[in-house]
């Protein structure tokens, strides 16, 4: 009636082996499935001692990354990196690392270069060139190391107009700086010329920041910074036709951190830097019957430390940086005639000073930071030139001209314009 006694004991084992085997199918298939693509990684590990763009250098190792289709991390010994292979073939701007600054070029991978820490590890440009230069949609990461020894005298692209980031130029780039010193580099704006007498602006003598983001953190350090405008070239001699007055010197903004978008300081110290306007160019002496040329006016200088437009800074210093107008330049003199001397040119205003720690632009949220020791000079007023003279009992020598008017200064810790800042704890 019941079957044998072993019936429900060969029953309870079937169904264990039917549960068992599922199981296994189902640990297989979710094992298999559950895996998801991993991105690769590559990892180079470039010697201090090896001639800058030899293999094993750290250039070697950044035109690798540039082009290998991975996300990339760089660890670099103590010791310095040299990065001095001048501009030779292209005779300017160069963008594919293989020449003057280390191009990061990959887009929407990321590319960390890791030291050993500020005081031991050191990528050092030797005034060839800026040191970094991360290109549109480029993810950088710098961590425990210094940049150090930039030399900008271009925008990245073209060496004839406006110059940026004397160490690091980011571009549409998110660049990250973890524990990471950027001392010692310069930005220099070009000289005016004749036929274009106004200087061209010099902007970010530690970092210029064009779009993309920056975030500066963990113990960062921005110091001793440059940023210097160019000369206003002189007036041509007067004649009554050729332009007689002095070039307007080079605007500078940032002398440590120059940017146009969105930067975050956190616990971090922007300290030393200097943002010097342009001298301007002098009048050009009178050689007919008109009046010396006026001496143009001094390079405007806006942020010692900082020239900023969006940003947020907590939890850091700013301290000892010096925004300084350019001065103006000298009235030419007028020209002596027996009829009458002419009158000799005005000299020129001094630059405006704004922003001896930060100059900002747009919107900035500073909570918790130190302002401390900043300072801002506006530039002084040229002479006037010397007036022509005349025939002695016959006719009258020229007027001097007026000298210029010494240039503002505004906001020692923090200037602005058209912005909204908020201060808390400050």
């Amino acid at each position: 009636m019941y079957g044998s006694p072993q019936e429900p004991e060969r029953r309870l084992s079937a169904r264990r082996k039917r549960v068992q085997k599922q199981f296994r199918k189902s640990f297989q298939r979710r094992l298999f499935e559950c895996l998801e693509p991993r991105q690769l990684l590559a990892t180079f590990n470039p010697s201090a001692s090896a001639f800058d763009g030899d293999p094993g250098s750290l250039r070697a190792a950044i035109i690798q990354s540039n082009s290998n289709t991975e996300d990339d991390t760089i660890l670099l010994e103590a010791g310095t990196y040299s990065v001095d292979t001048p501009n030779f073939v292209s005779g300017g701007p160069e963008n594919a690392a293989l020449e003057g600054d280390l191009d990061i070029t990959e887009a929407n991978l990321s590319v960390t270069i890791q030291g050993q820490g500020p005081d031991l590890t050191f990528i050092d440009a030797n005034q060839v060139d800026r040191v970094l230069h991360a290109h549109p949609n480029t993810i950088v990461v710098l961590q425990d190391l210094t940049i150090t020894g930039g030399l900008a005298s271009d925008d990245g692209a073209d060496a004839t107009g406006d110059t940026r980031g004397g160490g690091i130029l980011s571009e549409n780039a998110t660049l990250t700086l973890i524990n990471v010193r950027v001392d010692g580099n310069v930005v220099e704006g070009k000289d005016g010329t004749l036929v274009s007498p106004d200087a061209f602006i010099a902007a970010g003598g530690g970092i210029f920041v064009d779009g993309g983001s920056l975030l500066l953190s963990a113990g960062s350090v921005v110091s001793n910074n440059t940023a210097i405008g160019g000369f206003g070239a002189r007036g041509a001699d007067a004649d009554g036709v050729n332009n007689a007055d002095g070039g307007r010197g080079g605007i500078v903004h940032g002398g440590g951190i120059a940017a146009t978008s969105m930067i975050t300081i956190l616990n971090s110290s922007i300290v030393g830097n200097s943002a010097f306007g342009g001298f301007a160019g002098d009048g050009g002496d009178s050689t007919a019957a008109t009046a010396g040329g006026d001496g143009g006016t001094g390079g405007s200088a806006h942020g010692g430390g900082l020239f900023l437009h969006d940003g947020v800074i907590r939890n850091s210093l700013i301290a000892n940086n010096v925004a300084r107008g350019g001065p103006g330049g000298f009235g030419g003199d007028g020209s002596s005639d027996p009829t009458g001397g002419s009158d000799g040119g005005n000299g020129g205003a001094g630059g405006l000073a704004t922003g001896g720690g930060l100059h900002s632009n747009g919107n900035l949220q500073i909570v918790n930071a130190t302002f401390s020791s900043n300072v801002i000079d506006g530039g002084r007023g040229g002479f006037g030139g010397y007036g022509g003279a005349g025939d002695p009992g016959i006719s009258a020598g020229g007027n001097g001209g007026q000298g210029g008017n010494g240039g503002d200064a505004e906001g020692g810790a923090v200037g602005w314009s058209d912005c909204e800042l908020t201060f808390r704890d400050v």
